[in-house]
């Protein structure tokens, strides 16, 4: 599907694009598909809560749980994990930056 849309979007390298995923089969199409591949953890598949379960969490829970799931994404090969997809922009400015080196 990456290919396909690199295709269609004339995108002329595999360096100019992202994968952002909430699964760790997102992270790993990203990484098949030799593009930068981002994580993301709240609100995810691999967190598994609804968003009301997300907000009675304890702390603690959620902490460790966010911390099981950013494991799990980055021994899926994700390059980067967010905690929020507000993140993104920050992360994109960041991959930007590591490319002109």
């Amino acid at each position: 599907m990456i290919y396909r849309n690199m295709i269609d979007l004339a995108v002329p390298s595999v360096d100019r694009v992202v994968k952002v995923g909430d699964t760790l089969a997102d992270i790993r199409e990203g990484r098949n598909a030799r593009v930068w591949s981002i994580g993301v953890i709240t609100g995810s598949n691999e967190m598994g809560l609804t968003e009301e379960e997300d907000r009675l969490l304890p702390v603690a829970e959620k902490v460790a749980l966010k911390d099981a799931v950013r494991a799990r994404m980055l021994e899926a090969g994700a390059h980067y994990v967010l905690d929020t997809i507000s993140e993104l922009p920050d992360c994109i400015d960041r991959i930007n930056r590591e490319q002109l080196r």
